[in-house]
């Protein structure tokens, strides 16, 4: 049974769950906000007439929307590694079953996709946060 767990155990796993679950959210509302951006500036651009820095809102565009590939990138990668771990923990329960060969092969599985998962939320936040700056950077020189 999974209450075969010893309590610090237990309380460690609790814990690197919710994290995930938070950190999954937050990358949503990441894609969120860079898919209003996008949208936004989309609808606003032929109404506006800017002067300067032109060449900004193609830039900030892209990095926005390589954020929104990488932050869904990132939930797929970080919602599968948390199933691989509760796939592994159930695994690790049933009793009578030697699974250390199989267990040590799907946590070598369960590290890469944390690390791609990981390498693709710092992608998400970097290219957000430019492309955000470079939209500021463009508001500002205009006014």
């Amino acid at each position: 049974e999974l209450s075969e767990m010893q309590p610090e155990d237990e309380q460690v796993f609790q814990a690197s769950t919710e994290h995930t679950k938070l950190f999954v959210d937050i990358l949503k509302h990441l894609t969120t906000i860079a898919s209003g951006a996008v949208v936004l500036i989309a609808t606003f651009m032929d109404k506006v007439k800017p002067v300067h820095l032109r060449l900004l809102i193609p830039f900030a565009i892209g990095l926005l929307l390589v954020g929104i590939v990488s932050s869904t990138d990132a939930c797929f990668q970080l919602s599968n590694n948390l199933y691989g771990v509760l796939l592994l923990r159930i695994l690790g329960t049933l009793p009578g079953t030697d699974v250390s060969t199989k267990a040590q092969q799907d946590m070598k599985r369960v590290k890469k996709t944390a690390r791609r998962g990981l390498l693709a939320a710092r992608i998400a936040f970097y290219t957000f946060s430019l492309g955000m700056i470079l939209i500021g950077v463009y508001v500002i020189g205009n006014f």
